[in-house]
């Protein structure tokens, strides 16, 4: 007997129905939630290891942040 496929979803009727935020569609897909767990601890890990000196992390982590937010506003005007 042939596998059946299963359903197909209808993004765009589920986007405007308001039934999920993105963050939690992406969750969804990629479950990184374990991912996101372990930068945490590592990051917690490097802020101690700097003790006074944080700041310089913390401005590095501004900056890769406005980074991936320019990079994630082009690809959705891009329409990907």
């Amino acid at each position: 007997m042939p596998r059946r496929k299963p359903p197909q979803r209808n993004h765009s009727e589920e986007a405007n129905a308001g039934s999920r935020p993105v963050d939690e569609e992406i969750e969804l897909l990629l479950r990184h939630a374990a991912l996101r767990e372990d930068v945490r601890k590592a990051r917690d890990q490097v802020l101690t290891a700097l003790a006074d000196r944080q700041h310089l992390y913390l401005a590095l982590e501004d900056l890769a942040g406005e980074r991936s937010g320019d990079r994630e506003e082009a690809m959705f005007n891009l329409g990907f």
